[in-house]
């Protein structure tokens, strides 16, 4: 036999019901009556049960998994951009009829053997002549940023223009601001100067150019080694690269966080290390130019918390005539694309002399403290 005994609820730890309990009992026939209890369909489990069934194995299973997760070997990073080591062979080419380009390699911080491709004036080929150098940092992802247009600029207008591959720490080409990857462009100029054929480089005109990730790294460069170039570039910059990382494409994300092995959360001085603004100081005379470019429509350098961030604390412990800044419009990347953009630092370098191509006059200084 089979009795109901009543309904009772089990007190309501969080100010509500959780679940309805029902006694009941059964009759064995020798005389026993026995009880048991049966919940509601679909009610909750009272907040102890909760802890002592779900809340503390997963706190465990999280105190065995957590170490791994932090040390990144909780997955093997995916490289996309990886590619084998090139060959220790330079390879001369005309380009065109004033410009000559080698295609050569480097080695890395790491070991690595990777692509530097230099371009330069055909006519200045064992002539003995001084040239300015422009280095070219590629954005994230991307490959040698040297492209054929901006190429012939440098056969037209006589400065030399290199590119290095780029390497990261597991990455290629998203190496994200990676010490290493810093002393190599920090580097580039005395590699660059050994493989050009009967010219030498005007140490008074180094220049150091990037775009996004690439810029990011320029202005690395600009803050960690201020002796190596005479001015670097940094066209829309990210400057706080752990407040980056939330808002990256998934994908970006990933190969970021590989980098680091974790997230900002876990690698905090990862993120640290690989920002401009952690390496805002006061600066001996004579070093680098630090010039930024940015637009107040990129919702990437143009974020409060980036670029506007960085310049009111550079300004602080910067001289004015060692911090030049330039605001504009136009989207992430455009300062780099568009040729009328890229004209107007080109100019700004001295490069390119005014009036000889189309400028954008949308970028304006901006001086105030």
């Amino acid at each position: 036999m089979i009795g109901n005994a009543g309904r009772r609820s089990i007190p309501p730890a969080t100010g509500r019901v959780l679940c309805e309990n029902t006694d009941s009992f059964w009759h064995d026939g020798l005389g026993q009556r026995h009880h048991f209890v049966t919940r509601s369909p679909g009610c909750f489990l009272h907040d102890t049960e909760v802890m002592r069934r779900f809340v503390l194995p997963v706190v465990l299973l999280l105190g065995l998994i957590g170490p791994a997760v932090a040390q990144g070997n909780w997955r093997a990073p995916v490289d996309p951009s990886e590619r084998p080591d090139v060959s220790a062979v330079t390879i001369r080419k005309n380009v065109d009829a004033n410009t000559v380009v080698l295609r050569t390699w480097y080695e890395t911080w790491n070991g690595r053997r990777r692509a530097m491709t230099i371009f330069f004036p055909r006519a200045a080929e064992n002539t003995g002549r001084v040239l300015p150098l422009l280095v070219a940092a590629h954005p994230a992802g991307g490959a040698s940023t040297c492209a054929d247009q901006m190429a012939q600029l440098s056969g037209r207008f006589g400065f030399v223009l290199a590119c290095l591959d780029g390497q990261g720490v597991v990455t290629r080409a998203f190496s994200y601001g990676a010490p290493g990857q810093i002393a190599d462009l920090a580097a580039a100029p005395r590699l660059i100067a050994g493989r050009l054929p009967g010219m030498k480089l005007d140490a008074r005109r180094l220049y150091l150019v990037g775009s996004s990730m690439g810029g990011t790294e320029a202005l690395l460069v600009g803050l960690r080694y201020p002796n190596a170039y005479r001015e670097t570039v940094a066209l829309s910059p990210v400057t706080d690269l752990g407040f980056r990382f939330n808002s990256l494409p998934l994908v970006r994300r990933g190969q970021l966080e590989a980098e680091c092995a974790g997230s900002p959360m876990v690698r905090g001085a990862c993120y640290v290390e690989r920002s401009p603004i952690a390496f805002i100081g006061r600066r001996a005379v004579g070093s680098t130019i630090l010039s930024v470019w940015y637009s107040t429509e990129d919702p990437v350098s143009g974020a409060p918390q980036q670029v506007p961030r960085f310049v009111v604390s550079a300004r602080l412990l910067i001289q004015p005539d060692q911090l030049r800044v330039r605001v504009g419009t136009g989207g992430h990347g455009a300062l780099w694309d568009r040729a009328d953009y890229r004209a107007a630092w080109l100019i700004g370098l001295g490069l390119v002399p005014r009036g000889a191509l189309p400028e954008t006059t949308d970028f304006l200084k901006s001086d105030a403290h």
